[in-house]
């Protein structure tokens, strides 16, 4: 006999059934607990390490990649994610999907021991490393867009909001130091040449200007940057003036 003959046949069994699923899912909603905002975790961290002066690219081998090393050891790591910028390294650590909300306190505590860890490996002046796992406040906003049907996407603009950002974050890494202010220590400039011997390590640039092979290495270095930086930026008016001037001096 099928499941379906014996209900039709015994058809109280079936209403009794169907009857207790029914005050069973009322009593059950009327109990759940009911939030405006309800509480949840956030399975994903930041972490920031400032290195002041240094290059994009120095950022990412110097301060990115040996932290991010550290932080894959981290248990219950999905992916890490690295973004470097002038003087500044941003880390995003993200949690397995399958974490324990109990859990995840205690991982925290784990990622701030591995990145207190590896700062002692990190070149002088990069730091202090903030760890960021704290997100509470959540808002969610909806955004539609609506275009014609003769609307036309222009590259043209998104290039050009695209370099004027990029300007932006350069001209804030731009620092202005004041010549007449009288300091009682003398200050320490370092720049990393790629010296065969040296193998790309920083030297005292008083030590570069007296070596001639240095001095030479460091303006090449200079001149290739800026070649960069105006190939870069040729077409952003804002920046006319600046890109003039290097051609000149180049």
């Amino acid at each position: 006999m099928s499941i379906t003959e014996f209900f039709l046949r015994r058809r109280a069994i079936l209403w009794f059934l169907l009857t207790l699923f029914v005050v069973g899912g009322v009593w059950a909603f009327t109990k759940m607990g009911k939030k405006e905002d309800s509480t949840f975790v956030i399975k994903t961290a930041v972490v920031m390490c400032p290195y002041a002066g240094a290059t994009p690219y120095e950022v990412e081998q110097l301060i990115s990649e040996p932290v991010a090393r550290e932080l894959q050891t981290v248990r219950r790591v999905k992916k890490v994610t690295s973004e470097s910028y002038y003087g500044l390294s941003k880390i995003m650590v993200e949690l397995e999907s399958g974490t324990r909300s109990d859990e995840i306190p205690q991982l925290w505590d784990e990622l701030r021991r591995k990145a207190m860890n590896v700062s002692s490996q990190l070149p002088e002046g990069a730091g202090p490393i903030q760890v960021n796992d704290d997100f509470g406040d959540v808002y969610g906003l909806y955004f539609a867009l609506v275009a014609d049907d003769e609307f036309e996407w222009d590259d043209a603009v998104a290039g050009e909001l695209y370099r004027e950002g990029q300007a932006r974050v350069l001209i804030c890494n731009i620092v202005k130091v004041p010549t007449e202010t009288v300091h009682s220590e003398p200050i320490r400039a370092f720049v990393k040449v790629n010296k065969a011997q040296s193998n790309g390590t920083y030297h005292n640039i008083q030590t570069v200007m007296e070596d001639d092979y240095l001095k030479a290495q460091l303006f090449m270095a200079a001149q290739r940057d800026m070649d960069a930086f105006i190939r870069k930026y040729h077409n952003l008016a804002k920046l006319a003036g600046v890109i003039n001037a290097m051609r000149l001096v180049s």
